[in-house]
């Protein structure tokens, strides 16, 4: 005698005594049996409970299993979208409440204090953020400043010194009738990249009389070159390197007078 699998995706016809379904696999035993019609149970009544969209200008009443409020079009899979439905739904219906589960208070009022705790994380975040952005105006706005006074003093200075005059270097000015090289670069950092990435971040501290930087990478087993960049900036990035390679990294600094001596090598791992 046959009878249709329980398994609402199959159409195979299963036997009195079968364990298991021969086209499907659905497990036929007794146990197996009750946990497929537990869980299209709670499917149906999941698809049948219905909530109070999150939203303050919408209310439309909604399916708990919506992705999305079908009136307002508003995703509802953000969590505290969620936990407000959940609210919601616990709100009109509180037999429905269960105080703990593993250690989870599934009610109104925990959902309520879990997006309070989000909202205030949020707050705090957005704060933090404005933080930052006032912080980094304060720091271009001083360094704009500083670099206005310094150069009203070059051109007082220039109106009051030789070019040969000592006194340039007590203002922590170089000679201007002596342009001489930039300073070495010094503590030259390199950061690799994520694995795989071929990646690495290079950067040093500004030289003193430098407008622009070399950073070699050569390799540590032959010393030949594998890449040179040139920059305004005192960092780099390498990319498209051989990856697993040992390399050695150096830096000079550069001027319309001449170039530094190299930096101190720092050796790295390619990732």
């Amino acid at each position: 005698m046959k009878f249709a699998c329980p398994n609402s995706e199959c159409d195979n016809g299963v036997g009195f005594f079968d364990s298991k379904c021969s086209k499907c696999g659905f497990e036929l035993s007794l146990g197996g049996l009750r946990r497929h019609y537990f869980r299209r149970l709670g499917d149906s009544l999941r698809r049948r409970a219905m909530t109070k969209c999150p939203y303050p200008l919408c209310g439309a009443i909604i399916p708990i299993s919506s992705k999305e409020c079908p009136e307002c079009k508003q995703p509802l899979t953000h969590p505290q979208a969620l936990l407000l439905q959940l609210r919601g739904y616990y709100g009109t219906n509180p037999a429905r409440e269960v105080k703990d589960i593993n250690g989870i208070a599934c009610t109104a009022a925990a959902c309520q204090a879990v997006s309070d705790v989000i909202v205030a994380a949020q707050k705090a975040s957005n704060q933090s953020n404005m933080d930052a952005g006032d912080a980094q105006a304060a720091l271009q706005d001083g360094i704009a400043a500083g670099r206005a006074r310094a150069s009203g003093l070059l051109a007082e200075l220039g109106q009051l010194l030789d070019d040969n005059d000592p006194r340039w270097l007590a203002f922590g000015f170089d000679l201007p009738g002596h342009p001489s090289s930039p300073d070495v670069p010094q503590n030259l950092i390199v950061t690799p990249g994520v694995a795989g990435s071929q990646t690495l971040f290079v950067h040093c501290d500004d030289a003193r009389r430098a407008n622009g930087y070399r950073f070699t990478v050569t390799n540590a087993a032959d010393n030949s070159e594998l890449a040179e960049l040139l920059t305004q900036d005192a960092e780099a990035t390498f990319d498209s390197l051989p990856a697993g390679a040992k390399v050695n990294v150096v830096v000079t600094a550069r001027n319309a007078t001449g170039e530094s001596q190299p930096s101190a090598s720092v050796a790295a791992v390619v990732p």
